[in-house]
């Protein structure tokens, strides 16, 4: 793996030495470890980082001073997407590898982007329900109601979260339960929804949900 085992906190490497080291000790062998792997980045890879892998040990060992190395092109500039799912497919997969989406390699904050997509109706896409569903599950996994919108300063545009759930509750079939009128829809909604269980209406729609 290109996460390298060195570029990690001192109290997780304190946890790899012998109880009772003392501390001097430890943070010797952190720092030699450090010096080793930029010495891999340095040297062994050219100042390439070739993966976000590469820039999430790099940022979390050094900082993330990416001045003379060369990024992936993925992540060598600001995320842009015509669609809002695409940002939460993107949070989701920075979250995934302990990325963080309100700053990434190139200090963007996805969510903050994400959010300008949202309607006043609540939707993030009006004739797309998928799409509007990965937004919701991209800004639940973040906690987006939680973090975003109580950060300082105050955010311009906050997520409305409610509105966001009510949006796919209102898709949802009274007949049959379904949400969308598809299978995957369907799937897709009820991950948004479990992350939105104190919201009213949300347990019972999971329920229908489920039974379609």
């Amino acid at each position: 793996s290109s996460l390298v085992p060195w570029a990690v906190p001192v109290n997780q490497a304190s946890a790899a030495v012998v109880e009772g080291t003392s501390n001097a000790v430890v943070n010797n062998v952190y720092s030699e470890m450090l010096v080793k792997a930029k010495g891999y980045y340095d040297i062994t890879k050219a100042k390439v980082l070739s993966n976000y892998l590469d820039t999430l040990a790099f940022r979390n060992a050094w900082g993330g001073d990416f001045t003379g190395y060369t990024l992936p092109p993925e992540f060598a500039s600001d995320y842009i997407n015509n669609q809002a799912g695409g940002y939460g497919d993107r949070i989701l997969g920075l979250l995934a590898v302990g990325g963080n989406p309100y700053e990434t390699s190139t200090r963007q904050n996805l969510v903050k982007d994400l959010v300008q997509y949202q309607m006043p109706s609540g939707s993030f896409n009006t004739s797309n329900l998928a799409v509007h569903s990965w937004a919701v599950i991209g800004l639940n996994e973040a906690s987006a109601a939680e973090y975003y919108n109580k950060s300082l300063p105050a955010p311009a545009k906050l997520y409305d979260k409610t509105a966001a759930i009510n949006h796919i509750i209102s898709k949802q079939n009274a007949a049959n339960g379904s949400i969308g009128g598809t299978l995957s829809s369907t799937a897709t909604a009820l991950i948004a929804l479990a992350g939105a269980k104190e919201i009213d209406g949300v347990d019972a729609a999971i329920q229908k949900a489920v039974a379609y």
